[in-house]
């Protein structure tokens, strides 16, 4: 079955804090752009920069890790450098968004992301570029990043079995 999305053409009606950064807005730590064809869970519609409008924010979480777990898994992206030159296509933005997310996280931008927690370290600098600030907590995000796992990145680097 087809879920159709409705463009979100008045945000405040939704969203009472107008001025609030749009991924807080629509709970989208990601800012993934929406595509109309495929849908996410929990995605209620798409605003006026075509940018996914999620009816919570632990959806908005999940389609976040999702994405980046597809990048690991089927597009061989395992770098921070990798991972950020595919999220975003404007050179200085590129730049401040890898050393923010090497500060951010402390994992250089060349090495190898060996486990979840690295994955989800990533996800939550992100939510923070993306946003321009911290709104939210760790401890918010972090369990609804944690509950979009389903599948280990690689033989033997599974954060979940300890390895």
């Amino acid at each position: 079955m087809s879920k159709s999305l409705i463009m979100i053409t008045n945000p405040s009606e939704y969203y009472p804090d107008i001025l609030l950064p749009r991924s807080i807005r629509n709970r989208n730590p990601g800012n993934l752009m929406s595509q109309n064809d495929n849908p996410w869970l929990w995605q209620m519609g798409y605003d006026e920069g075509d940018f996914c409008v999620f009816d919570t924010l632990r959806g908005g979480c999940r389609a976040h890790l999702r994405t980046l777990l597809t990048y690991y898994t089927e597009h061989d992206l395992h770098t921070i450098i990798d991972i950020i030159c595919r999220w975003t296509d404007n050179g200085k933005t590129t730049s401040m968004y890898i050393e923010y997310l090497v500060k951010s996280t402390g994992i250089g931008e060349n090495e190898e992301i060996k486990s979840y927690l690295q994955l989800i370290n990533i996800a939550l600098g992100q939510a923070y570029f993306e946003a321009g600030g911290r709104y939210y907590d760790d401890s918010i995000l972090r369990p609804y990043y944690l509950s979009a796992l389903t599948r280990p990145l690689r033989a033997g680097y599974d954060i979940i079995k300890g390895q």
